[in-house]
This record gives C-alpha cells, sequence and structure tokens, in this order.
C-alpha cells in the first residue's frame, strides 16, 4: 500500500513538471516526463508536438504501434527502419518506398513486384543494374540479371521502350529482341536477333517485319552453315547479293550457274571462267570477248570448232599475231596474214617463225626473191641447227625453184645432217641428184 502511495505521490508530482513544460511550450521536456512514468503514448504525442519524429517513432514501436512507428521514422528519415516495420504490418508498397530511399535496391524490388507494381519494380531492378555495372570490364552475370529482370518487368508494365533500353546497355540482344516483337517493331527484333547469334529468329523477324532481302540475307548464311550449298546460294541471289551467290554455286561445282550469276553482277571474267569449267565453250567465248580477253576467247571459240576470221580478228586484238597470221593463212585470207604477221618485230620470240611465214606468202605469191631474203632474215647467219630446220628447208626449196639446185642440195644434205626424217628432204635429195 505504502509503495503504490508513494507511486502515485511521485506521478502527481511529475505530471505538475509535465504541467509546467507544456505551459511554457517545452514539449520535448514534457515528451521526457511522461516516459519517466511509463506514458508513452502522451510522451510520443509531445515529442510530435516538439517535431521529435525519431522519438516520437521509438515510443510507438515500443508500444506495438508499428503503423504509426513507422509514418514516423519515414518523417524522420530513418527510411530503413521504416521499411522493417512496414513489413510487420505487411504494407510491401510503404516497405518498398522506404528500402528505395534507403538505397537498398534490391529489397525494394522484390517488395513492389510482390505488391504487383511492376513498373516500379522495374526501375528498381533497373537501379540495382546501374549499380552492379562496372564501366571497365564486361557486364557480370548479376548485373545481366537485374537487367533482364528489368527488362521483362517494364514488358509487363507495357513499358517497352525502356525494355529494350536497358536489355540494350545489357547486351541481352535475345531478350530485346523479344521485347521489340512484343512492341510491333519486326525490324529492330530482327537486328537483335541478329546480335544474339539466333539466324533463324532474324530471319523470321524480317520476313514480319516485310525485309525480305534481309531475310534471305541471313537465311542464306543459315543454309551455309548447314552445309546446303544450293539453297544458300538461291537465297543470297535473292537477297541481291550476286556475287555471294556465284561464290556458294561455284562451291558446289554449280559452274554454269555460277556464270550466269558472275555474269548478272557484271564480273564477266570470273563468269567466262566459270562457263569454261561448265563446258560451255560459247558463253565462255561470248563472255571473254566482252571484257577484252580477246585470246581466251578465241581459244574457247575454236575449242568450239568455230574456225573463222572472227577468231583470227580476236587472237590479232590480244597481240597474238602469230596464231592470228597462221589461222587467216589456213582460212587462205593470204593478205590479211601477211598484215598481222608484219607486225611482229625482230625482239620477239616469234619472229622466226612469222619470217617463214611471210616468206611462205611471198613465195606463194610469185614474189621468190622476197621469200629468200625473208628465209635468210629468219636464219640471221646461223649455221644449220635442230632450232632453225624450218627455214632453212623454205628457203632451200626457194633457191631450187629460182634454178639454184646445187645451193638447195647442199642446203637440203646439211638438214639430213640433223634430222634424216624432217619433212620431205631426204626426197627432194635424191631428186636433185638425178
Amino acid at each position: 500500500m505504502a509503495e503504490k502511495s508513494r507511486d502515485r505521490s511521485e506521478e502527481r508530482f511529475v505530471r505538475k513538471r509535465i504541467k509546467k513544460a507544456l505551459a511554457q511550450k517545452d514539449h520535448k521536456s514534457a515528451a521526457l516526463h511522461c516516459q519517466s512514468i511509463n506514458a508513452y503514448n502522451e510522451a510520443a504525442h509531445h515529442y510530435l508536438e516538439a517535431k521529435e519524429y525519431a522519438a516520437a517513432a521509438e515510443l510507438y514501436e515500443k508500444i506495438e504501434d508499428f503503423e504509426k512507428a513507422a509514418l514516423y521514422f519515414q518523417k524522420a528519415g530513418s527510411n530503413t527502419r521504416a521499411a522493417e516495420l512496414y513489413l510487420r504490418i505487411n504494407d510491401n508498397k510503404n516497405a518498398a518506398l522506404m528500402y528505395e530511399k534507403g538505397g537498398y535496391f534490391l529489397k525494394a524490388a522484390e517488395l513492389y513486384e510482390n505488391a504487383g507494381d511492376s513498373l516500379k519494380a522495374a526501375e528498381a531492378y533497373e537501379r540495382c543494374f546501374i549499380e552492379e555495372r562496372n564501366p571497365s570490364s564486361a557486364m557480370g552475370s548479376t548485373g545481366s540479371r537485374y537487367a533482364q529482370m528489368s527488362g521483362k518487368l517494364y514488358e509487363k508494365a507495357g513499358q517497352y521502350d525502356k525494355a529494350v533500353q536497358i536489355l540494350e546497355r545489357a547486351r541481352l540482344f535475345y531478350e530485346a529482341a523479344q521485347a521489340y516483337e512484343l512492341k510491333g517493331d519486326f525490324l529492330r527484333a530482327g537486328e537483335c536477333y541478329l546480335h544474339s547469334g539466333n539466324l533463324e529468329k532474324a530471319a523470321g523477324a524480317f520476313e514480319t517485319g516485310g525485309d525480305l532481302r534481309k531475310k534471305e540475307e541471313i537465311l542464306s548464311k543459315v543454309y551455309y552453315k548447314n552445309g546446303q550449298l544450293p539453297e544458300a546460294a538461291s537465297s543470297a541471289e535473292k537477297a541481291g547479293d550476286l556475287v555471294l551467290a556465284a561464290e556458294i554455286s561455284m562451291q558446289a561445282c554449280s559452274y554454269a550457274k555460277a556464270g550466269e550469276l558472275y555474269a548478272k553482277a557484271g564480273s564477266f571474267e570470273e563468269a567466262g571462267e566459270m562457263f569454261l569449267k561448265a563446258n560451255d565453250l560459247l558463253k565462255a567465248a561470248e563472255t571473254f570477248e566482252k571484257v577484252g580477253r580477246y585470246i581466251a576467247a578465241a581459244d574457247a571459240y575454236q575449242k568450239t570448232g568455230q574456225i573463222n576470221s572472227k577468231v583470227a580478228e580476236l587472237y590479232e586484238k590480244g597481240g597474238e599475231y602469230l596464231r592470228a597470221g597462221r589461222l587467216f593463212m589456213q582460212l587462205d585470207l593470204i593478205d590479211s596474214a601477211l598484215v598481222v604477221l608484219q607486225k611482229i618485230g625482230p625482239e620477239s620470240p616469234e619472229y622466226k617463225p612469222a619470217a617463214v611465214t611471210i616468206g611462205r606468202i611471198f613465195g606463194q605469191k610469185g614474189m621468190t626473191n622476197l621469200a629468200v631474203e625473208k628465209f635468210h632474215r629468219a636464219i640471221s647467219n646461223e649455221p644449220v641447227n635442230k632450232t632453225n630446220l624450218e627455214p632453212y628447208y623454205y628457203l632451200a626449196l626457194y633457191e631450187e625453184l629460182s634454178g639454184k639446185r646445187d645451193t638447195a642440195r647442199t642446203i637440203f644434205n646439211k638438214i639430213l645432217a640433223e634430222d634424216y626424217h624432217f619433212m620431205d628432204v631426204s626426197q627432194r635429195v635424191s631428186q636433185l641428184s638425178q
């Protein structure tokens, strides 16, 4: 009884002091006096009047009024304490807000997500991504995970622009492509699928987006990777890359197709080579002629069985004067042969056989002296040897025709000494000896 009486006496004393403090508008002292007699709710009220929010919050927590405790810790700027108390009353959204303000973005993101606020959760995960990101190195797996979660939540919130932005920053191109598809931007989706290495998905996105050329370009790579060369070439052609289509066709040994593609691309030299490999000699010849490869064109025409003045003219254009001259001779176009053979100068290794042919032409024209002179030029005062048997043979022949039988016989005998079976020399020696 005595103890209770003393307690009541002390409380009356404290109450007087509280009254005095309040009269002086000293709410903090009033709060302290209330606290000394365990009047915590009243003390908290006076702390609030004194704008001592943290002290008030501590008391509200002590008396388990967690809602008010959380509110006033929040007002005091004690965000983490406020967040913990909001969690105790299952107010996840306000708890998330406090964790976010306190810099605990991961905890905030998880709580926003649990509260069903996809946009705020996405923003918080994005902050986690920014905090985790190290600009001087490649993105770590944790940072990528935060970016991925942020992107998916932005998608859920319908914020596709923000979704693709963070996913591309994190180089999560496959996920970015999916976001672009949700946004309806299939061309950008295709580019992102390309960056992710998923060529099949990229091709599909470009097709949906209406860029069929890009679709075929990618399909060509897919087919090539799978060893489907004809299909790869076909797609490259549809994509407009005719040279690539030709190269792939060549690898597939489809030389005729490769030739056609090179020709369409304007690469006529390569086209000609492909037509040659395909044994399409006429196309090869026509194609080589277009690009000024006259000798190759003439060779191809000849292989088709064409022996005519056009072929000889092509050899002439290509600088093959000896071959041109001989072909003109074969066609009995003597004057044309003479003109082209006379283009061969003494410095040319073909001068000697050209001079022999010119000499024969002079002989056919009845110009025996000129023929003999030309054979002498072909010989160049060299003695008879295996390299000059032909000019010596014709020299002897025309010496005989001009009536110099002994000179002719002497030359024929020298030829026999080098090559007994050369042309009809032995027969002519026998005739001259009679």
